[in-house]
């Protein structure tokens, strides 16, 4: 069982899947070890080669909701914390490592955050995170 893992949805991230994935890997957090999952409705030609590149599992189940799918992936993870983004921008790698350590946090159960306009000295994003302890 892993520490975290990460959750990106193929439909919501769209073409910016590989960006998602690119900043979860450069955060220096989630190394080829962290597992990170990418849940699609379809069968997607792209993801071959993503699976291969960013060391990710993909979890292609066409009949099922968004949340059945985020739902699906969380299970087959086994993580005591998952990370979901779902937002199409990417998050940076910084914001990535700045939110990591709120996991410790023994009273925190759930965590949704709303990051309109963060700024991290010249940092400006927008992006939503949900962090779900099962």
């Amino acid at each position: 069982m892993s520490a975290v893992c990460f959750i990106v949805d193929a439909t919501v991230t769209g073409a910016l899947l590989p960006r998602h994935l690119r900043s979860i890997r450069e955060s220096g957090l989630a190394e080829h070890v962290v597992p990170i999952i990418v849940t699609c409705n379809q069968i997607d030609e792209r993801l071959s080669p993503i699976e291969q590149r960013y060391h990710v599992h993909c979890l292609i189940t066409p009949s099922q909701t968004l949340s059945a799918r985020i739902n699906r992936a969380a299970y087959v993870s086994q993580a005591e914390w998952v990370m979901i983004a779902l937002d199409k921008q990417p998050l940076a790698a910084q914001l990535w490592y700045l939110l990591y350590p709120q996991l410790h946090t023994l009273a925190l159960d759930a965590l949704l955050i709303r990051l309109a306009e963060f700024c991290q000295r010249t940092l400006h994003l927008t992006s939503l995170l949900i962090f779900i302890h099962p």
